[in-house]
């Protein structure tokens, strides 16, 4: 990766993180994009050159609060990997509750990116992180005979 490279990539996640926050605190609708380039410190043309619009930039906020929600529940569930599949299972389970009570989850993945993506374009996207995650895990369970073949 050379230098420029570097910097639009930690350009792109200062951007994506100062959203993350924003939309956290203040909701899609509250937050604009000015609030983020000012925060940022940026001109609104480093904005449009990663993001094409706002709907882009939650899009992005969205999967970096999915990815994170999803490695804490992998962390979880296989801290101990010697674990029968249905005891990582229900780790898995209770770690993704307790994740999803948080404030990014709740107000970007549950309220404001269903709502702004459409539920079609959000579900898809979760199938790559907590849903797609959840259905792996049954499909093992299925493969070794914990749950019946669906």
């Amino acid at each position: 990766m050379t230098q420029r490279e570097a910097q639009a990539a930690a350009t792109k996640d200062r951007l994506v993180g100062i959203a993350r926050r924003l939309f956290t605190e203040h909701g899609y609708d509250g937050t604009s994009t000015s609030m983020v380039l000012a925060e940022a410190g940026l001109a609104r043309g480093a904005l449009y050159h990663h993001f094409p619009d706002k709907r882009a930039l939650l899009r992005a906020a969205f999967e970096d609060v999915e990815r994170d929600l999803v490695e804490g529940v992998v962390a979880e569930s296989y801290a101990d990997p010697r674990r029968p599949l249905w005891e990582r299972l229900q780790i898995g389970i209770r770690a993704f509750l307790a994740g999803a009570s948080a404030p990014d989850v709740q107000r970007i993945s549950l309220t404001d990116a269903p709502a702004v993506l459409g539920r079609a374009e959000w579900r898809a996207l979760d199938e790559g992180y907590g849903l797609g995650q959840l259905a792996r895990v049954l499909r093992q369970g299925m493969a070794e005979g914990l749950f019946p073949e669906q």
